[in-house]
């Protein structure tokens, strides 16, 4: 046997060790093999592969900027090679959180000639990033389409969650359930958005099940439910209104402190007036949307129901109700402290829905 065969074996036997440890869990062996594979001269789709392999397994220690260094340093060698082009989609959207980049990957792998299940997967990918950006009826879209194409790959825990933000509970019940199946990798999150979904619904026993098993997985970001006195939340509310800028007081005084259980399922997945199943508070300002209907398939509207003319709407921005939901209080904010914090935020996330008004619009500008 020549030299140059002995080299392709090495090489390709390097190659197949390094996919071997990745699926063992073994990133550091994957690291070392993908390296040495790289010292081994070669053709210049092994050498691509290698650095593939090896943002990988980068990706799996945790080293996520070298990860993206090195599958773009693959894509440079091969623009086309379209699982690298998934990995690197996967590090900008999950895990630098560079969203548009990690769409413009996507949409530039789907306008191409691809196997159903690498399409799915694109479309999957896309679907988690419109979701993320809040574009719920365009991420439903894609999520759909990638189950159509490869049904073995629908991604349902992102498919429940969009269906929860968009209120359509039942829907987002029966996808969360399939997530959550004994014998799968049970996330907290799906765990908790299932029982928020079952309590809205009426079934509490099912909801607080579930809500036990998010807390005992992550119980730093869930806990059981923590009811606040009514005399609490409204003296906190009004601690954390003295402490905005005088132009956003002067539209509260008026307003009407109501306390409400749930967010109203009319108000979600609206456009500019869309509210979370999981908000804290809402500012009404006495205009609400019409409740687009359906497509008959069942499919969001091609268009959100429109909004009053600008003009009509600025001569009525005075809030007339302010709205705190006891229930996703009591859910997600366990003592005074973080009370106090989740409202400041939730205050200032409505005033910029309703008036396009950022905290820090205020802070450059000086409008106290």
């Amino acid at each position: 046997m020549g030299a140059m065969d002995e080299e392709l074996d090495l090489r390709e036997a390097l190659l197949a060790e390094a996919e071997v440890c990745l699926d063992h869990g073994d990133p550091e062996g994957a690291l070392q093999s993908a390296e040495e594979a790289l010292r081994v001269d070669g053709e210049a789709q092994a050498v691509v592969e290698a650095h593939h392999l090896r943002a990988l397994a980068l990706r799996e220690l945790g080293r996520i900027e070298e990860a993206l260094q090195a599958v773009e340093t693959a894509l440079a060698r091969d623009p086309g090679y379209a699982e690298a082009a998934l990995t690197r989609g996967d590090l900008l959207i999950f895990d630098l959180g560079e969203l548009e980049r990690g769409l413009e990957v996507c949409n530039t792998f789907l306008r191409e000639e691809l196997e159903d299940t690498l399409y799915s997967d694109f479309l999957n990918l896309k679907g988690n990033a419109l979701a993320e950006l809040g574009d719920f009826p365009a991420a439903l879209g894609c999520l759909r389409r990638a189950a159509e194409l490869s049904p073995e790959r629908e991604d349902l825990a992102t498919r429940g969650w969009v269906l929860f933000e968009l209120g359509r509970l039942e829907e987002a019940v029966a996808a969360l359930q399939l997530a959550c199946q004994p014998g799968l990798p049970q996330n907290a999150a799906n765990h908790f958005y299932l029982a928020v979904a079952r309590s809205r619904l009426g079934d509490e026993r099912a909801a607080a099940s579930h809500l036990r098993i998010a807390a005992r997985l992550e119980p730093d970001l869930y806990q059981q439910p923590c009811p606040h006195p009514p005399e609490l939340l409204l003296q906190v509310l009004e601690e954390v209104i003295a402490t905005l800028p005088a132009l956003l007081q002067r539209r509260l005084p008026g307003a009407v402190r109501r306390l409400v259980e749930w967010p109203d399922l009319q108000h979600l997945g609206q456009g500019r007036e869309r509210l979370s199943p999981l908000a804290l508070l809402q500012l009404w300002d006495g205009r609400d949307l019409p409740t687009p209907a359906p497509d008959d398939d069942g499919d969001e509207p091609d268009e959100a129901a429109p909004l009053p003319p600008a003009e009509e709407a600025e001569g009525d921005q005075e809030i007339r109700e302010l709205r705190l939901f006891t229930r996703n209080l009591s859910l997600i904010c366990p003592d005074r402290e973080s009370l106090a914090e989740e409202l400041q935020l939730a205050l200032w996330g409505e005033f910029n829905r309703l008036l396009d008004l950022r905290e820090a619009d205020f802070v450059s500008t000086s409008l106290h």
